[in-house]
């Protein structure tokens, strides 16, 4: 019989040192370890033939190998596994039901895409929050927009709760509206954006989107509270006040 190579020389995990090297390495070991299946079942086959004739007993390398590249199955299998659990996945299968390479590679995948969400959703977090604070920062002595202004102010601070908790979640929040205020708070769309251009901007402002942000404005925070932002009215807690638009 043709002998086999030992394999028992190969690269071992653990997995990289951060998260995209790690998934990277995960990917590279499990196209290693399919590579060693298939020599694995060529030497197999060839020890199916000599065990029914002459009946001669497999080699003691051939188990060493056999008993090598499940144990290396098994310690990639439970890493991905482990990441899985890590990373929330949600239908995640037993451990010990995870039985072939294609399993892994597709708990790895998920994995992975699950990373690049919560990727975006760092981003986006973090434009979202510049907002809010901008916003919770807002002051007025008109007294007609000081009751909005703070109904905004309980608002924004509603939502850093809300941003705080999404930071440290591992799956989808309970309450999609936050995911939508995040969006768009990140996109500039959401009526705290409109707010603060009417604040920041506006002198600036084209007249037919001034218009619009008042409206919107007006219609989702409160009239007083636009006509507040488009007088100069509004003030960050700092004391710096806007030019009034002219």
């Amino acid at each position: 019989m043709q002998e086999m190579r030992s394999m028992t020389d190969a690269r071992d995990l653990p997995i990289g040192d951060d998260e995209g090297s790690r998934i990277d390495k995960a990917i590279e070991e499990l196209a290693q370890l399919r590579g060693r299946f298939g020599r694995l079942a060529e030497y197999l086959e060839e020890t199916r033939r000599d065990l029914l004739q002459p009946g001669r007993p497999p080699t003691r390398e051939i188990l060493r190998d056999l008993e090598h590249v499940r144990g290396k199955f098994d310690q990639l299998r439970d890493w991905v596994h482990a990441e899985a659990t890590r990373e929330g996945l949600d239908p995640l299968p037993y451990r010990d039901h995870v039985t072939s390479i294609d399993e892994v590679a597709a708990l790895l995948d998920r994995v992975r895409e699950a990373r690049k969400f919560v990727h975006r959703i760092r981003i986006k977090l973090g434009l979202a929050q510049h907002v809010v604070r901008r916003v919770e920062s807002l002051a007025t002595e008109d007294l007609a927009a000081s009751s909005h202004l703070e109904a905004c102010r309980r608002g924004a601070r509603h939502l850093l709760e809300g941003f705080s908790a999404l930071e440290e979640a591992t799956a989808a929040p309970d309450d999609p509206g936050i995911i939508r205020d995040m969006e768009d708070l990140a996109s500039g769309t959401h009526p705290f954006c409109l707010l603060l251009a009417l604040v920041e901007q506006n002198r600036t402002l084209e007249d037919e989107v001034w218009q619009g942000y008042m409206e919107q404005v007006g219609r989702e925070l409160g009239r007083p509270l636009a006509l507040a932002a488009a007088r100069g009215k509004l003030a960050t807690s700092a004391g710096w006040q806007p030019p009034a638009r002219t």
